[in-house]
């Protein structure tokens, strides 16, 4: 299981920064290997449609983090500024 979930996390890594894009298809068939061997199905694609929605969701999803962090790191510095004084 261990082995099927890292192998996920990569292939997840290696769409979003989009190197490694050769390697992405025999990740793919590592993991349905592995499902296979225990018994487990094999996810099904998404399609298209909902696919695109999904990373408009996603998208925004990560621009609401990034103003998070943003915030909270202009928080921190000033409670730093605060501390010197």
């Amino acid at each position: 299981m261990k082995t099927i979930s890292e192998l996920n996390e990569a292939l997840h890594n290696l769409k979003e920064t989009k190197i490694g894009v050769k390697y992405i298809n025999d990740i793919q068939n590592k993991v349905k290997e592995y499902e296979e061997k225990l018994g487990k199905k094999p996810i099904e694609a998404k399609p298209e449609k909902e696919a695109v929605i999904l990373e408009n969701e996603t998208e925004e999803l990560k621009a609401r983090i990034a103003t998070r962090r943003e915030e909270r790191k202009k928080k921190v510095l000033e409670l730093l500024k605060k501390g010197k004084e």
